[in-house]
């Protein structure tokens, strides 16, 4: 068995951080989305019909205004809002008027939220947007808190019918007719604690630094200038050493507060309360799990006898988003389409610096209706795959102003793209075969590391109280990654501490089963392309526009593309897997 390098699980922990979900998971949505008419063809941006009109609308990011949000007046004026309707004193117009002020205000506060984290990341070392993402981070629950008791207040007064026959739409109020997330304070109380832990979290990765020769050195720096093995090794260890328990304490404080939180809302674990409440899947935890093990029962044996790709070539920055454009043009429809808004607007960073934080995401300015893309490139051929992940994700906003209703839809637009961008000539022959070899062999690698990640977050949830200890979690980790095929026993040593790299298990507890599962549509679109070119693009396409009223499952099942769960679909990844590695 061939032993992984220590690096790989550093690495993908850092390419994989998501989409800050950071301002969404406990949102609540207004109103129906209105789906546009697709018959004619591809649709400008401007001609979607909107849920709301944003304040400004197709500004150029750098030069946006961040602007601290007035959370006291926000939550000031929906308590307001909330006794005019129960008072019986307004009519339902004036409420309308009154909340559809209120809740661009509400828009605005996830915005500069994001705005702040984006600039921040950016520059790890700018200490006023530091403070100023973890203001926005705190307050968070406060003004999800006053939006629920808003909802809920209306819920029960006598304009109900009118809100929701105007405004908000039939039955809106229904899951306000109980109490909800924020009504009992110990629940508000685990809700803002589990907010203030993430942010230990991400302060922590704050450009760790160690002692190192006598003097304090960055940890990223050192790594960058390790000239051998060992020397990497040894400053990894000495950064475990220094972060290690820290980060491993504050997880053991998440996991013990999201289990109350879960147990107070009525969920019998914390699983359930995550699929549930902030991902709204359609399989369970039972289902997932029965998956992983299909991972590690069938691939797991083909990634082990599969064969490595050499070191990928170097690609810049600009050569990177050449291609990108390049590709696009290739594609066509939509995908061309957003690229364009997207050099119009300047939305995306592709550029190098020693204080960016490593790794990539999308995200979305809601108030001015934009996605963006942040990448630190690592200068080879995989930043194009990254680039293309990405902006799968910024797609998928761009047609569908962020209303994608589950995560699990929106990983399968941006794993897709990576499969389809392979078809561009642009790279020339020998490097497109050098790119999609190694994309193979990535995905592959996805499921083996994602798969490894969803059983280590299984088990360690399910510890009890006595045995959670920052040992026993290392002692966890370093058993899954021998059980998936990631480490063999006697290198697995050097893996046991790294899981606290993932952000995933900090930020978005339960969320890596998203990029198996979406990978194995993705994948499928792309057996589809390879079959009948313009077939994968059309299916692509297709689901791109069911998105924002799907499920998962249900939007396989309407676009004929089969559910990772069935019982033979592992058989025909490892087979597949085999021809093409």
């Amino acid at each position: 068995m061939k032993k992984r390098c220590f690096a790989l699980l550093l690495a993908l922990s850092l390419l994989l951080t998501g989409c800050s979900p950071l301002f969404d998971l406990y949102s609540a949505f207004r109103g129906e989305y209105t789906r546009p008419d697709y018959s004619d063809g591809a649709i400008s941006y401007r001609e979607f019909q909107r849920p709301y009109q944003p304040r400004v609308k197709y500004t150029a990011e750098p030069d946006i205004e961040y602007v601290r949000p007035d959370v006291d007046g926000l939550c000031s004026t929906l308590k307001s809002i909330g006794a005019s309707a129960t008072g019986g004193k307004a009519a339902a117009a004036d409420i309308i008027n009154q909340f559809d002020a209120a809740y661009d205000d509400y828009v605005l506060f996830n915005t500069m939220g994001e705005l702040a984290y984006l600039r921040y990341t950016r520059d790890l070392s700018d200490s006023y947007y530091e403070a100023e993402y973890t203001w926005c981070t705190d307050q968070t629950t406060r003004v999800e808190k006053a939006m629920e008791d808003c909802y809920t207040t209306m819920a029960k007064s006598s304009l109900r019918s009118a809100l929701e026959e105007q405004y908000f739409g039939e039955d809106f109020f229904a899951s306000y007719d109980s109490d909800g997330v924020y009504s009992d304070a110990r629940t508000v109380a685990l809700l803002q604690q589990e907010s203030e832990l993430q942010a230990q979290y991400v302060a922590l990765q704050n450009d760790p630094s160690i002692e190192w020769n006598g003097a304090v050195r960055s940890v990223s720096e050192l790594l960058e200038n390790a000239v051998t093995a060992d020397l990497y090794y040894e400053v990894l260890g000495a950064y475990y050493d220094a972060y290690g328990a820290q980060a491993g304490e504050i997880y053991i404080k998440l996991i013990q507060t999201r289990r109350e939180l879960a147990g107070r809302l009525g969920y019998g674990s914390y699983a359930d309360y995550a699929y549930d409440a902030l991902y709204y899947r359609d399989y369970t935890p039972a289902q997932a799990e029965r998956y992983i093990e299909r991972v590690r029962t069938e691939l797991a044996p083909v990634y082990t006898e599969a064969a490595e790709p050499m070191q990928l070539s170097a690609l810049s920055a600009d050569e990177t988003m050449q291609h990108l454009h390049e590709a696009a043009d290739t594609l066509g429809g939509e995908v061309q389409t957003a690229m364009g808004f997207l050099d119009a607007y300047e939305l995306y960073d592709i550029t190098s610096s020693a204080n960016k934080m490593p790794g990539s995401y999308t995200t979305y300015l809601e108030s001015y209706e934009m996605p963006y893309i942040y990448i630190s490139p690592e200068g080879t051929l995989a930043d194009l795959l990254t680039a293309a992940h990405e902006y799968g994700h910024f797609v998928d906003g761009y047609v569908n102003c962020n209303q994608t209703f589950s995560i699990d839809c929106s990983e399968v637009f941006s794993q897709a793209l990576e499969y389809l961008t392979l078809g561009s000539t642009s790279l020339g022959f020998a490097r497109a075969a050098e790119l999609r070899q190694y994309k193979l062999y990535d995905s592959l690698e996805t499921f083996l590391t994602q798969a490894c990640y969803y059983a280590f977050e299984c088990k360690a949830y399910a510890l009890p109280d006595s045995e959670l200890t920052v040992g026993k979690l290392n002692e966890l980790f370093a058993e899954c990654c021998v059980d998936f095929g990631l480490f063999d026993e006697a290198s697995a040593e050097q893996a046991a501490r790294s899981w606290i790299d993932v952000q995933h298990f900090f930020s978005a507890p339960y969320y890596v089963i998203s990029y198996c599962v979406s990978n194995d549509a993705a994948l499928q679109i792309y057996q589809l392309e390879q079959e009948t070119p313009g077939a994968g693009l059309k299916a692509f396409s297709d689901l791109l526009y069911a998105a924002p009223e799907s499920t998962f499952l249900a939007m396989l099942q309407d676009g004929n593309l089969t559910s990772p769960f069935d019982e033979n679909r592992m058989q025909e990844l490892a087979a597949y897997f085999k021809e093409a590695l």
